[in-house]
């Protein structure tokens, strides 16, 4: 399996699964699926590694970055 860039169609198809299943909205602030993993796994937010500007950041524009 491709690594780096060649992962993010798959991402981005698995993210559009949940979004059809109606388990996340494009238009969902992409802290509130990401702060709790990161909060587990390293003890930080999206907030606090980006900046003020990270919490405006949607569903939808990490997938079609």
């Amino acid at each position: 399996m491709e690594m780096g860039s060649g992962t993010k169609a798959y991402t981005a198809t698995a993210i559009m699964r949940l979004v059809d299943a109606g388990k996340v909205k494009l238009d969902d602030p992409a802290y509130i699926h990401i702060d709790g993993p990161l909060r587990a796994g390293w003890n930080t937010t999206m907030f606090e590694l980006f900046g003020m500007w990270a919490n405006q950041v949607t569903v939808h524009n990490l997938i079609f970055m």
